[in-house]
């Protein structure tokens, strides 16, 4: 083992190494969840003293956190947002010969039965989305929740785009870039997709094509108009929570089951899973490999699963046919 440092410390470290490796939008997210979450614990304690009684206690704390409206922590925000920035420079210790083993790993995720629950419904059938969408009297929101439903594109993904990414043409879409929320005093930037599967090109029906052909007829009768402009906010791309806003308006007005936004991805693989399209072309076209695929969509695939034994039974009746 290397010389006595401080966690402090190490994370300096881990920024000078790495800023070179992974963006500035993922250093800067460290650095604040760092300051927030981790740094009053273990900030000056030396690595080696940061066992697993510690990180127990410092783990019930964070999973009893309550957020500024007074809800619980989400699991995503507690496992992969907070934990996993820990994680992060704990491995770093393990790579640079500090310690031995990364203590947090030995530490279960968290979870919580309702939230599960609530993800595994996370999505809608067409006909919930018919009905969601047949309250929905305005254009460009109308577009929106088409085109993540028909996509199932990321909502950054959808945000960031402009107009000279389609390619009306050819029926295609080029996603390049994403939109990513950085800090309050940084707001919104626009970044590179979160990974290389990301960056893809997708086809476009032709009800999604109909949509982007009238709201871009609309918008370059608009002064000071340029293809560089977004598809959805024209000058300046639309906020997120403008978006949840309204979204959650529809939901009310339609009373269908409520989702999140991401919920529309999720459906739009739901949809794809249940009409038997390979594994494979749905993975690249939500920007996936195949092992995150099963990873993230698992609840459908077992839904989908109940139909596997009466069709096996039917065919099993069809061998007894024949042998006959």
């Amino acid at each position: 083992m290397k010389n006595y440092i401080t966690l402090d410390e190490l994370v300096i470290q881990h920024e000078n190494i790495m800023k070179n490796t992974l963006k500035l939008a993922s250093l800067t997210a460290y650095k604040r969840r760092y300051i927030q979450y981790i740094q009053p614990y273990f900030g000056t304690s030396a690595i080696s003293s940061i066992n697993l009684d510690r990180l127990l206690q410092w783990w019930s704390d964070m999973t009893s956190l309550k957020s500024r409206n007074n809800k619980n922590y989400s699991t995503n925000t507690l496992n992969y947002s907070i934990r996993g920035t820990f994680n992060a420079y704990m491995n770093f210790a393990v790579n640079m010969g500090y310690i031995a083993q990364n203590p947090l790993s030995l530490i279960p995720q968290y979870k919580n039965p309702n939230e599960v629950h609530m993800n595994k419904n996370n999505y809608w059938t067409s006909n919930e989305f018919n009905n969601f969408l047949s309250t929905v009297d305005n254009l460009l929101y109308y577009s929106l929740f088409y085109i993540l439903f028909f996509t199932g594109m990321r909502i950054g993904e959808v945000l960031s785009l402009q107009w000279n990414d389609i390619d009306f043409s050819r029926n295609k879409l080029y996603i390049n870039k994403t939109l990513r929320y950085i800090s309050k005093q940084k707001g919104y930037i626009i970044s590179p997709p979160k990974s290389w599967r990301s960056q893809r090109c997708i086809e476009l029906t032709d009800g999604c094509i109909n949509l982007l052909d009238e709201l871009f007829c609309t918008y370059e009768t608009y002064p000071n108009f340029k293809m560089s402009n977004f598809v959805f906010g024209n000058s300046c791309f639309l906020k997120y929570p403008t978006i949840r806003v309204n979204f959650m308006k529809y939901i009310s007005k339609s009373h269908v089951k409520s989702i999140t936004i991401h919920g529309l991805r999720h459906s739009h693989a739901s949809m794809l899973i249940n009409a038997n399209v390979p594994d494979y072309l749905i993975a690249d076209h939500l920007g996936h490999s195949v092992n995150e695929l099963y990873k993230t969509y698992a609840h459908i695939y077992i839904s989908s699963k109940e139909e596997f034994f009466p069709i096996l039974n039917h065919l099993e009746c069809e061998f007894q046919n024949i042998k006959s």
